[in-house]
């Protein structure tokens, strides 16, 4: 279950633009949070599935939001629109994605209360 700490955490995350395309709305729709490995995903026995996440544009992360042709969408187990090897083949690692975005976070919000910091430091240091 998401604490509240990490509800506000993404509620900032998702102020920032899509992590991928630089932008907040592509066709009229907004961001969605990207969970990189799953919402339950454990590293050294913690829970930092909540933790392990970016802003995404719907286009891309949501299968049912695909515009055909468009946009390469993530198409997380649904299969549709590509899959997650031709995601990292355009886009590049999650790991990667995913820190470049927390350099975002911080460099707009600063080392707030809001993040886990540890578990951000332990999610950059396994999988890097």
């Amino acid at each position: 279950m998401k604490t509240n700490k990490q509800q506000r955490f993404h509620t900032k995350l998702m102020s920032l633009n899509c992590a991928v395309t630089a932008e907040k709305f592509i066709c009229g729709y907004r961001n969605q949070l990207h969970h990189c490995a799953g919402r339950a995903f454990k590293l050294n026995g913690e829970c930092v599935g909540e933790w392990y996440v970016y802003p995404l544009a719907g286009v891309i992360h949501d299968p049912r939001l695909e515009k055909e042709g468009e946009f390469l969408n993530i198409g997380h187990r649904h299969g549709s629109g590509g899959s997650k090897s031709d995601f990292k083949r355009i886009n590049g690692r999650d790991i990667d994605i995913f820190v470049n975005s927390m350099e975002e976070y911080e460099s707009y919000y600063g080392k707030d209360d809001d993040v886990d910091w540890d578990a951000i430091e332990l999610i950059q240091k396994r999988l890097l």
